[in-house]
């Protein structure tokens, strides 16, 4: 399916966004989701599921100053 993170049209390959943190190769921790503008808690990653189109922004936490 076709999905868009941070304003780019990617192909997810899986369902949820666990799945996506994998494909992606996410960090374990700093890492926020938001989905149409909704932060979604880590808790929910496992089981959220996404659809065509969905629309995520995705903030890593940087070190530095």
């Amino acid at each position: 399916m076709n999905i868009i993170v941070n304003d780019e049209q990617i192909t997810f390959d899986g369902q949820t966004i666990s799945d996506l943190t994998k494909q992606l190769n996410l960090p374990e921790a700093g890492v926020a989701i938001a989905i149409d503008s909704v932060i979604i808690s880590r808790e929910q990653w496992a089981s959220y599921q996404l659809n065509e189109g969905s629309n995520l922004l995705i903030i890593k936490a940087a070190c530095g100053g």
